[in-house]
């Protein structure tokens, strides 16, 4: 008997078109037929992403923090390819590295800078003395110095021994790692106090459309700078051949027991491939000279008026609550006297974290 009573109960509670009227069936058909001409299609879906990122860059702060953060990537992804085969080749005749040497001076520094730099990094970049403007201005410095240097140890190759520049290239990449380490991580530091600017003008958090830019142009800066180096590398004479040549220098040296200079006279005996192994090396310490260096300062000239810190942070918040406060209790009127009543340094800091007028872009959600 109760599953008779349930068996009913499921049936006649069921959607069955035979039971549904025919005004209610055209009426359901209709309903359908609008929700498919509301669906977004993909290229919609596509175009609505591409002017919800271009919208990001209205936002003034945002803008120079993509910069930094494509110049910081950029920098430790060309650093980080071209290191080991600037160490082989481009001090030749007078001094090539073994491969696994040169990783070793890559990796040892970073790793002893990054475990004694991760417990004060979050305090530097919170202390209202310092920040992350400062802690830009100091990374950029420090990796600039580090890069003029590879320069003229690369130039004065020449007049200096296997053991001055072997000694040179190890304190200048521990000095480049400082740099790179300070300012590795803090792209994604500040990045969670940029949507709080864009919330203080549209008046909702789209954080994910931020990260999305952030996404995009890491890949971008990931793709860009492995094609720019790769076409330099080729265009300067650097192939497999010189690459071969190098690694058997290396192996002559340990076996024989003589000086690079030595080596290199015995295996290279081709004016050409002198010629092509000389072009590959000038070609591969420009670009840690100049590729890395002039990211290094287009960077710090960005830095030099990166505005937002903890301090202004915390009034762009405290304004954020403010107005979000008078909204809620009157609507645009309560919001427009709030707007009023705000005092000159909140509206001077968030104008210089936006870049928008206060007045005319504030809570508008325009």
């Amino acid at each position: 008997m109760i599953g008779i009573i349930f068996t009913l109960f499921v049936y006649f509670s069921s959607w069955d078109p035979i039971l549904i009227s025919k005004e209610k069936t055209e009426l359901m058909l209709r309903h359908l037929d609008e929700e498919r001409k509301r669906a977004k299609t993909p290229a919609r879906l596509f175009l609505e992403n591409i002017a919800n990122l271009l919208l990001t860059l209205r936002i003034k702060t945002f803008r120079k923090h993509l910069v930094l953060y494509f110049s910081t990537f950029g920098i430790i992804d060309s650093f980080t390819a071209i290191f080991v085969i600037f160490a082989t080749i481009s001090f030749l005749p007078t001094l090539t590295l073994d491969p696994a040497q040169a990783a070793l001076i890559l990796a040892t520094p970073l790793l002893i800078m990054t475990i004694a730099y991760t417990p004060f990094g979050a305090w530097l970049f919170n202390h209202p003395k310092i920040g992350p403007r400062l802690l830009y201005l100091i990374g950029f410095g420090i990796g600039i110095l580090a890069c003029i240097t590879y320069g003229i140890v690369y130039f004065a190759r020449g007049s200096l021994s296997e053991a001055q520049i072997t000694g040179l290239i190890i304190f200048t990449t521990c000095v480049f790692t400082v740099g790179r380490n300070i300012i590795g991580g803090l792209p994604w530091v500040v990045f969670p106090l940029i949507p709080d600017i864009d919330m203080i003008v549209h008046k909702e958090q789209r954080a994910g459309v931020f990260a999305g830019a952030m996404t995009f142009v890491r890949k971008f800066t990931n793709i860009v700078f492995n094609v720019v180096i790769g076409a330099v590398m080729g265009v300067a004479g650097y192939n497999q051949h010189v690459s071969n040549v190098a690694d058997k220098m290396s192996n002559y040296v340990q076996v024989h027991h003589v000086t690079t200079r030595q080596a290199f006279h015995h295996l290279v005996t081709s004016s050409t491939l002198e010629h092509q192994i000389e072009s590959a090396g000038f070609g591969i310490a420009m670009l840690m000279t100049f590729l890395v260096g002039g990211l290094m300062l287009i960077a710090l000239w960005n830095a030099f008026t990166f505005k937002l810190n903890s301090k202004t942070h915390a009034i762009l918040v405290e304004e954020i609550s403010r107005l979000q406060k008078a909204d809620s209790i009157g609507g645009e009127v309560a919001v427009k006297k709030a707007k009023e009543s705000a005092d000159l340094i909140t509206k001077q800091t968030i104008e210089a974290l936006s870049g928008l007028n206060y007045d005319k872009f504030v809570w508008t959600g325009k």
